[in-house]
């Protein structure tokens, strides 16, 4: 049996890893699970909204493939009593990524020991959907975090390519500082949370170097910027294809800039996710005009440097 496939998107929020995996998604051979890290605690625990609409412990797909471990099952019937969802709240934590990194020589046994718990746990996440998902199919995980990133590549059991998707700073900072409403949260108003320009800029700037030390340890990485595949979604689509399965591929439903979104069973993400139908791949460049010149100011001297090495103008 062939190891688990996971085609990992990395980089910081609001960057476009969920409309990147949705269109990921429609090409033949790959699958787009949203952010997996959040099935625990928003997924399991809360019973959020999977993207098919269906809560996801009411989801079928998603009960597939908890029921078939008894580890999985148990979250699945016990969802307050919920191990894995602590587990990656004590990890999944920016000041982990040296030790996870490392040789072990930085994590105490304590910690060490928590981390092959998750892994196990984690393991049998992956091979669950590795059975249930059509054969050979390479599992979209869009859930960012370079921590997150760093458990799946210290597991010999996953297949893990890394994808670092780059935004400018200044639309990050911008789309952070608007509200965005959370639709998977059904039964209350709930908005993604909101940061000022100086904590969206550090954000930036601490989550794409933690990505970039990610991938000095992955077997296979791939940088691509956000605006180059809103701008030529083929193009990127067929790069990305390519460079991670060896056989370069589009989705049919992608044409003339426009992706037809069919059904998903995504965890966590922006509300995209929901889409059904057509939608339109553009560049959302509304910073330029809306963003106030103070915080475009701060947001482009902290993040500068960055800004120059990923191929964007340091001025505004």
């Amino acid at each position: 049996m062939t190891s688990p496939t996971v085609l990992y998107i990395a980089g910081a929020s609001r960057s476009g890893s969920t409309i990147l995996g949705q269109t990921l998604g429609e090409v033949p051979g790959f699958t787009f699970l949203g952010e997996l890290y959040h099935l625990w605690g928003r997924g399991l625990h809360h019973n959020q909204l999977c993207g098919c609409g269906q809560r996801l412990r009411e989801c079928v797909f998603w009960q597939e493939v908890l029921s078939g471990d008894s580890v999985l099952r148990s979250v699945l019937e016990s969802p307050d009593q919920n191990r894995p969802a602590s587990l990656t709240a004590k990890l999944v934590r920016l000041r982990r990524l040296p030790s996870l990194l490392g040789d072990g020589r930085l994590v105490d046994s304590s910690t060490s020991s928590l981390i092959r718990e998750y892994q196990t746990v984690l393991g049998k996440l992956y091979e669950r959907l590795h059975a249930v998902l059509p054969s050979n199919s390479i599992i979209v995980d869009s859930s960012k975090h370079a921590t997150y990133g760093a458990v799946l590549l210290g597991m010999s059991s996953l297949r893990v390519s890394v994808l670092h998707l780059v935004r400018d700073a200044r639309a990050v900072a911008h789309s952070m500082s608007q509200p965005k409403q959370r639709p998977e949260i059904d039964d209350q108003r709930a908005c993604m949370r909101a940061r000022p320009a100086p904590a969206a800029a550090l954000h930036w700037v601490a989550n794409n170097l933690a990505v970039s030390c990610l991938t000095k340890f992955a077997s296979e990485s791939l940088r691509v910027k956000y605006e180059d595949f809103v701008d030529s979604p083929v193009e990127t689509i067929h790069r990305v294809t390519r460079f991670f399965n060896g056989c370069p591929a589009i989705p049919s439903s992608l044409q003339d800039g426009n992706l037809a979104c069919g059904l998903n069973h995504s965890v966590s993400g922006n509300p995209v996710r929901f889409d059904r139908g057509r939608i339109r791949l553009r560049v959302d460049d509304r910073w330029r005009g809306q963003m106030p010149v103070l915080p475009k100011c701060l947001v482009t001297l902290a993040c500068s440097p960055l800004l120059g090495r990923y191929g964007y103008p340091g001025v505004l």
